[in-house]
């Protein structure tokens, strides 16, 4: 699971996940549950890959740019809102639009 994390801060983010694991943990054994929610999420395709139609709407990279700049912001809805110069109730409503469960 730590090795598929895209692990968008520095190092330092890697320490605080594992401090907050040891911490968490009640056995000697570091299970998924002690990690970060963060560190769970499968990793989504890039914003601009080969599975894109070829004339995409402007819903689709609409879309797309809001989940590339919620992963690129560690999940923090209220740092896109502000990234993407929405209310946060404009967020939700777009990721609800776009089936985010984020």
């Amino acid at each position: 699971m730590l090795s598929k994390y895209d692990w968008p801060g520095t190092v330092r983010e890697l320490e605080s996940v594992l401090e907050r694991a040891v911490f968490v943990s009640r056995s000697s054994v570091i299970l998924t549950h002690a990690m970060p929610k963060c560190v769970h999420r499968v990793p989504r395709p890039r914003l601009v890959s080969g599975g894109m139609p070829p004339n995409p709407t402007m819903d689709v990279v609409e879309g797309a740019y809001i989940l590339w700049v919620l992963d690129s912001e560690g999940g923090n809805k209220i740092r896109v809102a502000k990234a993407l110069g929405f209310d946060p109730s404009t967020l939700y409503r777009k990721l609800n639009r776009y089936g985010s469960d984020a």
